[in-house]
């Protein structure tokens, strides 16, 4: 959210420019600009990964959700024929059906492939390969040999024929282009991916891996064209209605590849594979609460955006299995990847966490990714207003507890989850977490839960102004540094502010000019839109104060 935001900008400040990219702020939208594929495989793994196929089955399940119970109708079912498709569906694109080349798809890596020589190295590579009566059908056409001679082609020449062997040398170059033209021609997009990555281009090969993989509608046409699962599923019907399950799915996945831009094609949004620290603003994707169809776009974004930014933390997991499927070309890169990853300790949290509270589906995934981070040096935190407002799945296992202040309903929640603090601490915590500090800081109550019982502290933050300002989300704070953001930058701004307002807030001081207006407001909304209109006034002030000292 709105802190995260300035969270960001207080960690870029610290980092050379040459390092910012490191640390990504994105607002996800539900549309194409922001198009990430979910289906896509590691670069140059012709399939998912372990978990990653788990994560695929509980997407497209997902998509399948009767919104009226918070689960899929005939579940096991659907389980059992979305797994079966993803198998096939990865076979397919791995051999017969692999997606073709074309070139007009993508302009950087047609280049790309221009540059490196592929198609010369390729031709080089494939002239000894090629048949005899393909390499006489060049010489015909070049005019070297009669059209009677390309009849019998295989009879008449061979490699120990001289004068058959100085022709493809004399045209050789031409020859070489010609058979990497006519590879091109039949080249897989995996093709492309293995030879951009051969030739040293990494990026180019991540983007020509991009389309080698099935999009969402392959899954819909799988569903109609396999045999297999027309002969085991077609007379199977969809509890409580005449419709077969095979349909229903395609239904649903036709749905949701129109409701769901944002990953129903092929990736379109480029996230740095060098950032270390990514914040994924989900206001504008979250449905609405009150309604089962909101909660369920709640839960499918949630899901989504955890893979998007973490869906290479688990790659050390499945490290064994994943490497034995991979051609030995790429063993080398991800090896390094996979040693970088199992070295560090990783980090997911998730803020508002409340709004997934309700959503069953992803109570689940959430408690099978749990039992997995613990293993992997996966840390994951979950954040709300309130503890009750908590996934049910994150307080079963939850092993420390942070809390700012606490509600009346507390106590008794506590209790009901197994953590007994004495009344005397949490009366004490209670009156403290209301007080004013000379330092600035708060207090919090901090609960561990070890093998020897429950530990429980009354802590106290401190923070800088400098982050106190960074992280201020009220309205009036938050237009005000976006204004001198706008105007000085923010590593200014925040000294700026830091030293014009101490304690992390301009609120007192709009207030007095408020009040210095003499004006009296019918409504809070007048109020609140004239305090918002000083805001402009205060940083136009702030900010010739400033240019005018820095002259």
């Amino acid at each position: 959210g709105l802190s995260a935001e300035g969270n960001v900008d207080l960690i870029k400040l610290s980092l050379p420019p040459e390092k910012q990219h490191l640390v990504s702020h994105i607002v996800l939208e539900n549309s194409a600009k922001y198009r990430v594929n979910f289906l896509e495989t590691q670069l140059g793994s012709r399939f998912p990964t372990v978990l990653e196929r788990v994560f695929i089955k509980d997407m497209l399940c997902a998509f399948c959700i009767d919104t009226t119970t918070g689960e899929p109708p005939n579940a096991t079912t659907i389980s059992a024929v979305v797994l079966k498709l993803i198998d096939d569906m990865y076979i397919e694109k791995a051999t017969n059906k692999a997606n073709r080349y074309e070139p007009a798809i993508n302009d950087e890596v047609r280049d790309a492939v221009a540059a490196a020589g592929i198609l010369t190295t390729k031709g080089a590579q494939h002239l000894k390969t090629i048949s005899l009566r393909e390499l006489t059908r060049y010489l015909v056409l070049k005019g070297e040999l009669s059209h009677d001679r390309e009849v019998d082609s295989e009879a008449n020449y061979g490699w120990d024929d001289e004068h058959f062997n100085e022709l493809i040398e004399k045209h050789r170059d031409d020859l070489i282009r010609y058979i990497g033209q006519e590879w091109l021609k039949t080249a897989s997009w995996f093709d492309i991916t293995d030879a951009l990555f051969a030739a040293g281009n990494t990026r180019a090969a991540a983007l020509a891996h991009r389309y080698a993989m099935p999009r969402l509608d392959d899954f819909q046409a799988l569903l109609t064209s396999s045999a297999e699962l027309k002969e085991d599923y077609d007379k199977v019907n969809v509890q409580g209605s005449n419709e077969d399950v095979l349909n229903y799915i395609s239904r649903c996945f036709k749905t949701a590849a129109a409701k769901y831009p944002v990953f129903s094609d092929y990736t379109r949004y480029d996230l740095n594979a060098e950032t270390r620290i990514i914040v994924i603003d989900m206001m504008k994707v979250t449905g609405e609460k009150t309604s089962g169809e909101g909660q369920l776009q709640t839960g499918i974004m949630y899901l989504f955006a955890r893979h998007l930014a973490a869906r290479n933390y688990y790659l050390p997991y499945c490290a064994e299995s994943f490497l034995d499927g991979l051609d030995p070309l790429y063993h080398a890169y991800h090896k390094e990847r996979i040693s970088a990853l199992s070295e560090e300790i990783k980090h997911i949290f998730y803020d508002e966490s409340h709004n997934f509270q309700d959503v069953k589906f992803i109570q689940s995934a959430l408690n099978t990714a749990d039992l997995e981070d613990r293993k992997l040096g996966v840390r994951t935190m979950f954040s709300s207003q309130y503890v009750s407002h908590m996934p049910e799945s994150v307080t079963k296992s939850v092993n420390t507890l942070l809390m700012m202040r606490l509600a009346p309903s507390d106590r008794e929640y506590l209790r009901s989850i197994g953590i007994n603090i004495s009344d005397d601490i949490l009366d004490r915590f209670d009156w403290l977490s209301t007080q004013e500090t000379s330092d600035g800081g708060r207090y919090f109550l901090a609960i561990f839960r070890t093998k020897r019982g429950d530990i429980c502290h009354i802590l106290k933050n401190v923070m800088g102004v400098q982050q106190v300002w960074a992280l201020n989300s009220s309205i009036r704070d938050r237009k005000l540094r976006k204004l001198l953001i706008e105007a000085l930058g923010v590593g200014k701004t925040l000294t700026v502010l830091a030293e014009r307002f101490p304690t992390g807030s301009a609120e007192k001081t709009l207030e007095a000019m408020l009040a210095g207006t003499g004006k009296r407001f019918k409504t809070r909304a007048e109020q609140e839109e004239a305090g918002l209109t000083l805001v402009e006034t205060l940083a136009a002030k702030l900010i010739k104060e400033h240019r005018l000292e820095a002259i």
